[in-house]
């Protein structure tokens, strides 16, 4: 082998482990941020640091978002793929994602409920509102095309903690962005699809909280 095609095979080898690295951190930043983490997150960030709540109440509801956010609806998941109704947790099949995405809005509507009894804020109880409301309309758009839940799972509770928050939240905004490209590297989803889990997760989110429960 001369000193050309050793070049060129130290390329293509470099090229390959870039490759790999690149999946790699997609794969840890989908996994890290994905939407029921999030969802979690955002329950327990409204509700902890709330001067008004005591400790008790807090507790209560940040347990009663954790739970109907993402427990339940992981238990719905692990039980599915165990059984065969999808591949994986990723879902990457878009007709597998009917089922899981319906069984997650009612869950999330379970929350709202529940949420909606025991007089919880309202932007919490928005919150949960905002997740069924935009899963139920993931569903509808599922049956023939494909939205990415991962950006509508990140932008989604970032728009409740800025609604809460204000300015404070906004340097975690290039969350959006890099899970996004995570989306992109992984070959998940398209620029469009991507694009549209950020204006749901958003714009309905603000325009739900802010119009229906905190007006």
């Amino acid at each position: 082998m001369n000193y050309i095609d050793e070049f060129k095979t130290h390329s293509i080898t470099t090229a390959k482990v870039k490759d790999i690295m690149k999946d790699r951190i997609a794969s840890i930043l989908s996994k890290v941020f994905a939407p029921f983490i999030n969802s979690s997150i955002a329950f327990i960030l409204l509700v902890f640091p709330d001067k008004s709540l005591s400790l008790l109440d807090k507790c209560i509801f940040a347990f009663i978002g954790v739970m109907f956010s993402t427990i339940l609806p992981l238990m719905y998941l692990y039980w599915a793929q165990r059984i065969g109704k999808i591949d994986s947790l990723d879902i990457v099949n878009r007709k597998q994602r009917i089922d899981p995405l319906a069984v997650g809005a009612l869950m999330y509507f379970m929350g709202f409920v529940i949420y909606n009894i025991i007089g919880a804020p309202p932007i919490v109880t928005g919150l949960m509102f905002c997740f069924a409301s935009n899963t139920l309309l993931v569903v509808l758009v599922t049956h023939y095309w494909k939205i990415s839940i991962h950006s509508m799972g990140i932008s989604g509770p970032l728009m409740a903690l800025y609604m809460m928050y204000g300015n404070a939240v906004l340097f975690a905004y290039p969350l959006i962005l890099l899970v996004a490209m995570s989306r992109l590297i992984l070959k998940r989803h398209t620029i469009p699809q991507i694009v549209a889990g950020v204006v749901i997760g958003l714009f309905l989110t603000y325009l739900q909280i802010k119009y229906i429960f905190i007006s």
